[in-house]
């Protein structure tokens, strides 16, 4: 009797840390991802919460257009996990953008995004807008953004004819988005 409460016992404490190893296997397995940052690159950075495998793309202008050239983007492959994670975008160095694009949910799997801050740095610089403050610097293109709840910034791809459109993607807020940068820039808060 007593050894096959002790072998339950086992099977119990074997099975919760197998359970506890395979959720900390996801948190390493993104943070094992992080690569050094350059501090003399320009960075912007979400932290979302994207539950699925994703790809999502940054373009940038450097001549304060709204032209967004594929050679002026950067692509960053997201590993989907059920936590919050920041999602960094480094800039070539010496490059500094005037104007942001982003389109998020490039492989269109994702059930919904969640957009949990959004900031910049550049050298010991940083500028940072939490949930909803991410729309005084972003504005959704209304053909390919559906929000689920707009307040936490919650939102889907937007289905025309029961297909997915496009690749949420939002625009500059174009002043406001130029000010911050030339603020990161130069390291006034």
């Amino acid at each position: 009797m007593r050894t096959k409460f002790l072998l339950t016992c086992l099977v119990l404490t074997l099975s919760f840390v197998s359970c506890k190893n395979e959720e900390k296997k996801d948190v390493q397995e993104v943070v094992g991802e992080i690569k050094k940052e350059n501090p003399k690159a320009f960075k912007v950075i979400f932290k979302v919460l994207a539950k699925k495998d994703d790809s999502f793309h940054l373009y940038y202008s450097e001549d304060g257009t709204l032209n967004f050239p594929e050679d002026k983007s950067i692509w960053v492959e997201v590993k989907g996990i059920s936590i919050p994670q920041d999602v960094v975008f480094e800039l070539p160095e010496d490059h500094i953008p005037t104007q942001l694009r982003v389109d998020f949910n490039s492989i269109q799997k994702q059930e919904s995004l969640q957009i949990l801050n959004f900031r910049m740095k550049y050298f010991n610089s940083e500028f940072i807008a939490e949930g909803k403050y991410f729309f005084d610097y972003f504005g959704p293109n209304e053909e390919t953004v559906e929000f689920i709840d707009k307040d936490k910034v919650i939102f889907k791809p937007k289905n025309i004819e029961g297909k997915r459109y496009a690749p949420p993607s939002f625009y500059p807020s174009e002043i406001a988005i130029k000010n911050r940068i030339d603020q990161v820039v130069k390291g006034v808060k």
